[in-house]
């Protein structure tokens, strides 16, 4: 009666187990479904080649400055407050942009937690490799340069010196 026992029971847990498993899979595929992340080697789907962080003055004229010239980009305006809003706002928009390897970033917000945040999405999720980020205190520019992060000076930035800084990158100089 025990070895009935136990085979019952391990039948129920193994019925069990495949149950949570398949509802547990079957959410996931739905939260991932609009999620479309690629390895760093392929070609990606969408044409982005520069991702703009930031809601102002500067983000907003290098936005117009890459459109007037033919260049394909998208602008992430500043974050929500709360870290946790702030990850799942650009976790919610990140389908259009990941798995964009030869993608430029350029995080001119005014804040360096939320650049540091862009630069480190877009190069872990998305494979972007040319990364620029304002640093807005000075204490910070080690954590950008440990990043891998371009550091631009805030007060010479302009939407054209920006362009020219994407124009060599894009054409092989090192800028």
């Amino acid at each position: 009666m025990t070895i009935l026992t136990n085979i019952l029971l391990l039948t129920a847990l193994t019925a069990y187990l495949l149950i949570v498993g398949f509802v547990f899979t079957g959410h996931m595929d739905e939260i991932l479904k609009g999620y479309h992340f690629r390895p760093k080697g392929a070609a990606p789907d969408d044409d982005y080649e520069v991702l703009i962080g930031g809601e102002g003055e500067l983000a907003i004229l290098f936005e117009k400055k890459l459109q007037e010239n033919g260049i394909s980009c998208l602008r992430i305006p500043e974050f929500d407050s709360a870290a946790r809003e702030e990850l799942t706002d650009v976790s919610s928009r990140w389908h259009e942009v990941a798995g964009a390897p030869g993608m430029t970033v350029f995080a001119l917000d005014g804040s360096d937690y939320h650049n540091l945040l862009l630069c480190g999405m877009a190069n872990r999720l998305a494979g972007a490799e040319q990364l620029y980020g304002i640093c807005n205190e000075s204490g910070n520019r080690g954590i950008y340069l440990e990043n891998r992060i371009r550091v631009l000076e805030k007060t010479g930035a302009t939407p054209e010196g920006l362009y020219h800084l994407f124009e060599r990158q894009s054409s092989g100089s090192n800028a």
